[in-house]
């Protein structure tokens, strides 16, 4: 991943290699320069080369108040401000003071960007 991709209390993951194997980590960005972050939790420094997206599933969606239409493959947050069509790709339409923006959402810092865009103030589950 690019630095320039994300913001502060945005979930990757990276690779942690230890000598029985590798061991993928999910982590909250804490800091960013131009070619590091470092963990929010920890303050591991961690190359953004090493960082990776974590995929939005559906599980995650629900664990985070995204409802499941009954129709589509479509789940909405709140009032739907911040809606996610599944089918036939993950789709996010983000309805805020009037405006609406659609723009393609395969991982979790995307929908967190999303949310803080339409100023909600959510912390993502995982």
């Amino acid at each position: 991943m690019k630095a320039n991709e994300l913001m502060i209390g945005d979930w990757v993951s990276y690779k942690n290699g230890f000598s029985d194997g590798e061991m993928t980590i999910n982590t909250v960005v804490g800091t960013i320069s131009e070619k590091y972050i470092t963990e929010f939790v920890w303050g591991k420094r961690i190359d953004c080369e090493h960082l990776y997206p974590i995929p939005l599933t559906a599980e995650i969606l629900e664990k985070n108040g995204f409802v499941r239409s009954k129709v589509f493959v479509e789940w909405k947050y709140g009032d739907g401000e911040v809606s996610m069509l599944w089918k036939p790709f993950p789709f996010l339409t983000v309805n805020c003071d009037g405006a609406v923006v659609k723009f393609p959402c395969e991982h979790v810092h995307e929908l967190q960007h999303a949310l803080r865009l339409c100023g909600i103030e959510k912390e993502i589950e995982l």
